[in-house]
């Protein structure tokens, strides 16, 4: 898989300068708006999915698809071989006030994955992405830790500004950290 950002400047809520692309290895600022495209080489399924601090009671992360979802890819989580997803496809996302790490998992895997699966109906509009069941919640932080992969060779392309992820196996699993201020 190779993912990169598309960045947005803006100043007093309108959009300064042109839209750039880059890699994933900056501090972004609090007005900066991103947009994160991911490829891959050969035929898959993709999730993606924004970790945000535990909820309730128990330390289980909280957990926000943005892909597959009913306005991308026709829900599909099956990619074809070098098609290019744009997240948010006609939106930004927007950095909070807060600094911090948002920590985007990036799963590529030759078939469904169950449990992956089972959340991406939350991707609605009524529940805005985030997967409200404290059981999926569990089944998905389990998946992500026991499938995390050590093995991960990373590329950055200066050139291209992108990054390249790579894997042995038939699931691929890696943390997509972007710091912000």
């Amino acid at each position: 898989m190779s993912y990169w950002i598309t960045v947005q400047k803006y100043r007093g809520g309108k959009p300064f300068q042109e839209p750039f692309r880059l890699r994933d290895d900056i501090n972004f600022e609090k007005d900066y708006r991103i947009r994160l495209h991911v490829a891959g080489a050969q035929s898959g399924r993709l999730y993606l999915l924004n970790e945000g601090p535990p909820a309730g009671g128990d330390q289980t992360p909280t957990f926000n698809v943005l892909f597959p979802s009913s306005t991308a890819n026709n829900g599909s989580a099956l990619l074809r071989e070098n098609q290019e997803i744009q997240i948010p496809e006609q939106s930004w996302f927007q950095f909070d006030a807060q600094q911090g790490t948002e920590k985007i998992w990036l799963v590529w895997a030759e078939a469904d994955v169950p449990e992956l699966e089972a959340v991406k109906g939350f991707a609605n509009p009524q529940d805005r992405g985030i997967v409200g069941s404290p059981g999926l919640r569990t089944a998905v932080n389990e998946f992500l830790k026991a499938h995390s992969t050590p093995g991960v060779l990373v590329a950055r392309d200066e050139e291209k500004k992108d990054t390249l992820v790579r894997a042995n196996g038939e699931i691929l699993v890696y943390v997509i950290k972007l710091e912000h201020h």
